[in-house]
């Protein structure tokens, strides 16, 4: 038997390298957050607007990049993908030094995508390839903490950086970054099947660059992430408006949330079940955004914040789990960039339709709507383990 069939301790050096540099990664995207906004409006020029539309750039390449950067890492393994992507957006982020316009921020930025869909794409795919077969979906919320880590790390950096150096701060620790994570994943070994039968390769040159059994999860995972994005993008002005002294605490309360489940509960999904655990994500997701609806006061929000937060913390890592069992090692790597592509649209769409919703019909009905969207993806859960219970 292969030895990258063993089960495998989380204390695995390659592991731990994974996660070091993943940490690194978002600690680069969260730096960005408090900085580049500043960078839009001052040297750049910009106005407001441009600054979503430079943010946008990089989620837009992301998200279609990465069933691409999923069949590459299935074809010629994760390795490349993780060094390459980590060092092109590293690599991208010192280049903004020399942007002084619009489009060349945003090209810039959309270079940064690339390298965010590869490397995120070929890491998620490794951390699945080496944890053991009956903890995968444990592996996946411990390697999610040095995400949701980096981006709590990064703004406060950014700040410092832009503080007490400037912009070109901001952007030389960007790179440094980079390479720290960079001399992190070098010596990895390849987690990647090194050889495939000739009936694996037929399967994986057949179905494409989007995974067809990553589009239904895909969509589950969109529902269960959709309010995600809209709570990032309304939830400050709702706290304003509910009267909040402060309104980070929803923020706060939720990061905690999504990180004590991620790390007490993180065997949950393993033992209960991926697709009962994807079920439970996504009512608990719909009754916290209800609640959201439904109590319009201090108490009412962090009430809803902590049940929205329960169901995030496990969405991800049971649906993703879900669906990457049921395929082919030769193809996990399409199956995962197929699928994360639908949490970058997730998040997307989120933010920008609770936002119209609630600036025509107020934030209850965004939230409703979105509460709705988690209820249809419960729903379609639910009917899909019907059907494949049927006798045929």
């Amino acid at each position: 038997m292969d030895q990258r069939s063993q089960p495998k301790p989380f204390t695995d050096r390659a592991f731990l390298s994974i996660c070091l540099a993943t940490a690194a990664h978002f600690t680069i995207i969260g730096s960005l957050a408090p900085v580049l906004p500043r960078y839009v409006i001052g040297p750049i020029g910009g106005s407001p607007g441009s600054v979503g539309i430079v943010y946008g750039s990089l989620g837009v390449v992301a998200m279609l990049l990465r069933p691409q950067a999923g069949r590459y890492s299935d074809d010629k393994g994760r390795r490349p993908l993780l060094l390459g992507g980590i060092l092109t957006l590293g690599g991208s982020v010192a280049a903004y030094a020399v942007a002084t316009n619009l489009p060349v921020l945003m090209s810039l930025r959309a270079v940064s995508g690339l390298g965010v869909a590869c490397f995120m794409t070929a890491a998620t795919a490794s951390i699945y390839d080496l944890a053991p077969t009956h903890r995968r979906a444990e592996s996946l919320s411990y390697f999610s903490l040095a995400l949701y880590g980096g981006l709590a790390v990064g703004p406060v950096l950014g700040e410092l950086m832009w503080e007490n150096g400037g912009f070109g701060a901001v952007w030389l620790t960007g790179s440094g970054l980079a390479i720290i994570a960079a001399l992190a994943v070098v010596r990895i070994p390849e987690s990647r099947l090194e050889s495939f039968s000739d009936n694996q390769l037929g399967i994986v040159q057949r179905t494409g660059i989007v995974h067809r059994a990553g589009f239904g999860p895909g969509l589950i995972l969109f529902a269960a992430l959709f309010g995600q994005g809209g709570l990032q993008a309304i939830g400050t002005l709702y706290s304003v408006e509910v009267g909040m002294s402060e309104s980070r605490v929803i923020f706060v309360v939720f990061a905690v949330t999504l990180l004590l489940i991620r790390s007490f509960g993180a065997r949950l999904p393993d033992r209960i079940g991926h697709r009962r655990s994807a079920a439970g994500a996504l009512a608990l997701s719909a009754l916290g955004l209800g609640l959201f609806a439904t109590f319009a006061t201090s108490g009412g929000l962090l009430t809803a914040t902590v049940v929205f937060a329960c169901g995030q913390a496990l969405a991800y890592p049971a649906i993703l789990s879900m669906s990457a069992s049921r395929v082919p090692a030769a193809e996990r790597g399409a199956l995962v960039g197929t699928v994360t592509a639908f949490l970058d649209l997730a998040l997307a769409i989120g933010g920008i339709a609770m936002a119209q919703i609630a600036d025509g019909s107020g934030f209850r009905a965004a939230f409703l709507t979105a509460a709705g969207v988690s209820l249809l993806g419960f729903l379609a859960l639910v009917k899909s383990r019907k059907v494949s219970r049927r006798p045929r």
